[in-house]
Parts: C-alpha cells; sequence; structure tokens
C-alpha cells in the first residue's frame, strides 16, 4: 500500500491531538501525501490494514499518537516557538476592572444606673431612717464594622481576522523556518518504507 492511498481514507495530523495542528492538520496531510505519497507504507499502517483495504478510525488515532510520541520533544519545541510569533494575531480587546466594596456600622450603647438603700428604725421608733447607700451603674456599647471589598478582571481576547488568513499565516511562518519539511519528513519516516513505488 503506498501512502496517498492510506491518506486517501484516513487522516494523520488532526488526530493527534495537538492543539497547534488542529487548524492546519488538514493541510499537513494534504503536503504528506503529495511530498511521500509514492512511498510505500510500513508495517505500523499496514498491520491495521483491514479486508477492504482501510484502517479503522480508533487504528488511526493510534498510528498518529505513535508518531507524534516519537517527535514529541522536538516537535513541541517546534510548535513553541511557531506559536509565539503567531500569538500577535490574537488581540486584546478590552480589559475591564470592576472594584465593589461595603462598609456597614452599627453601633448599640447606653447605661443603666440602680440604686440600692438600706434603711433602720430605732427600737423606739417607727420611722426608717437611711442607713447606707449604694448605686450601681452600668454602661454598655457595641459597635460592629464590616467590611465587604473586592476586585474583578474580565479580559475578552479576540481573534482578527478570518480563519483562513491564520492557516494562511502559520503555514507561511512554518515552511519559512522548515517547520513543516521537518515534520513532514520526521512523520514520513516512521509510516513509510524508502522505497518509492513508480505509477504505472
Amino acid at each position: 500500500m503506498k501512502l496517498k492511498e492510506y491518506l486517501a481514507n484516513a487522516q494523520l495530523f488532526p488526530l493527534m491531538g495537538v492543539s497547534q495542528l488542529n487548524e492546519i492538520g488538514e493541510q499537513l496531510d494534504d503536503m504528506l501525501k503529495l511530498q511521500h505519497g509514492l512511498k510505500t507504507c510500513s508495517s505500523i499502517i499496514t498491520e491495521y490494514v483491514e479486508s477492504d483495504g482501510t484502517v479503522s478510525l480508533e487504528h488511526q488515532k493510534l498510528i498518529a499518537k505513535y508518531v507524534y510520541m516519537q517527535h514529541q520533544n522536538k516537535w513541541d519545541s517546534l510548535f513553541k516557538f511557531a506559536e509565539e510569533e503567531v500569538e500577535p494575531l490574537v488581540n486584546k480587546v478590552s480589559t475591564t476592572t470592576t472594584t465593589y466594596g461595603k462598609i456597614v456600622d452599627e453601633l448599640a450603647g447606653g447605661s443603666d444606673s440602680q440604686e440600692e438603700v438600706g434603711k433602720i428604725a430605732g427600737f423606739d421608733s417607727a420611722n426608717f431612717v437611711d442607713s447606707n447607700s449604694n448605686e450601681h451603674k452600668t454602661t454598655y456599647g457595641r459597635t460592629n464594622k464590616a467590611s465587604n471589598t473586592g476586585t474583578d478582571t474580565v479580559k475578552v481576547e479576540e481573534r482578527s481576522g478570518q480563519a483562513e488568513r491564520l492557516v494562511d499565516y502559520t503555514l507561511n511562518f512554518w515552511n519559512r523556518y522548515g517547520i513543516t519539511r521537518t515534520v513532514l519528513a520526521d512523520a514520513a519516516n516512521i509510516l513509510t518504507l524508502p522505497i518509492y513505488e513508480l505509477e504505472e
């Protein structure tokens, strides 16, 4: 089986589960088929080919994951470098900061007074006279101060331009720095044998 025959009914890069490949995965598949399509598929593909000549979606995902894992460290470094250059396409539209606060004061106060007077009467008198006097005074009060403050910040990001422009920009950048060539060659080295089948 030639690689282009496999890719005619299967996918590779879109199934790797890598965010940087989500928007350009299909284009990379087409480029891989164009540049390496005449090469003979390796056992990583042929062992999953069913009787009707196709590969199930589950096995396509296994193949895609395997290719990515074999080059993950190198590819992730390239993807990070490219992503930092594509990031300016994400515009910071607005940043809204809301400060809210509430302070509640509660005051309750007062005093209570109580006077105690003792009286006595002589043994030969029916009249009582004060013997002692005690005054008790209680002052009470309470002050509560509750504060509830904070800040909410909302940042809105929006991609500028259409999706097609982003794809074109990304592919052009990848091509300029050889990322596309590297990724396609790495994938082909795993998926194919170093043999071309000539068209009859």
